[in-house]
């Protein structure tokens, strides 16, 4: 599953999300930089939060929540400065 958004107005930034729940891989990039990456081959958690800053002169929060569903396919909020930007469900 990846996701590619935008964010900030002014001063605008790139975010990429991937996740592949069968390699039990996360990584985040902002501007084609890594932020995040973490490999988990058992016990992956149901519910995990990632929470950064980007941006140099105007700070824009952003927080990704997953929630991984029972099999395989997961749920992914996306906020930027704590507003609900969008919902992705995949199977």
């Amino acid at each position: 599953m990846k996701f590619i958004f935008e964010v900030g107005e002014i001063e605008k930034h790139q975010v990429e999300f991937n996740y592949n729940q069968l390699a039990g891989r996360v990584m985040i990039k902002v501007d084609k930089q890594i932020v995040r990456n973490s490999i988990r081959l058992l016990n992956e958690p149901a519910h995990e939060v990632y929470q950064f800053v980007v941006g140099q002169m105007i700070k824009t929060e952003v927080r990704i929540v997953k929630w991984r569903k029972q099999l395989l396919g997961a749920r992914n909020c996306f906020y930027v400065d704590g507003r609900l930007v969008d919902v992705r469900v995949g199977a």
